[in-house]
């Protein structure tokens, strides 16, 4: 593919994504779409990462994907789950120091809980304004007090989850453990890529 777009406000997750892609050989460009505005938000995560990659495709003639984030805890009841609104539960475009504390806040007040949780992300591609593809990745998660002061950039939760397999927070682990940990979630990616009639 010689170009793809992706629609984030998230420079993290676009650098992120931008590697794997290139550095794979999927992708020869990573456009970023940085400034999408009018996007319809939706009840869930699938329909937000249609919604983004939808409206990217409305502008340019080459493939757009998108992702979304839910979080979901088992220690909160269903009408409290942050579900997709993780940062819109705060405010209006939160600071990762802002999203660390709210949740730390939450966690603090069922200190007796496990922690445990679930991200759920959705990625969908959109080509000339119709969805041709989506994926949804389910990563079960433990999240522990207190944060790192490490703060992975346009990845707040990162100080917060915690990886049992290393005794320490995700944004604590270096390069070699992140990459372990991430190898099953990039191969999901470049395989849903890779299936997708482009």
């Amino acid at each position: 593919i010689k170009k793809m777009g992706f629609v984030t406000k998230n420079e993290g997750k676009y650098y992120s994504l931008k590697s794997l892609l290139e550095s794979n050989k999927l992708v020869e460009q990573l456009i970023w779409l940085n400034q999408i505005e009018n996007v319809i938000e939706g009840d869930n995560v699938h329909e937000n990462s249609n919604n983004k990659s939808l409206e990217g495709s409305k502008l340019v003639d080459y493939p757009v994907i998108a992702t979304d984030e839910a979080l979901f805890l088992d220690f909160l009841p269903g009408n409290e789950q942050p579900g997709a609104y993780v940062k819109r539960m705060i405010g209006d475009n939160p600071t990762d120091k802002e999203v660390i504390n709210f949740y730390s806040r939450i966690l603090k007040e069922h200190e007796n809980a496990e922690g445990a949780g679930r991200i759920i992300t959705s990625f969908s591609i959109s080509i000339n304004s119709s969805v041709v593809s989506n994926m949804e990745y389910v990563q079960e998660c433990l999240f522990r007090l207190p944060a790192s002061q490490n703060v992975v950039k346009g990845r707040p939760l990162a100080s917060l989850h915690y990886i049992n397999d290393y005794g320490k927070h995700y944004s604590e682990l270096n390069q070699e453990q992140k990459k372990s940990l991430n190898d099953v979630y990039n191969s999901k990616i470049i395989s849903f890529i890779k299936s997708t009639k482009i």
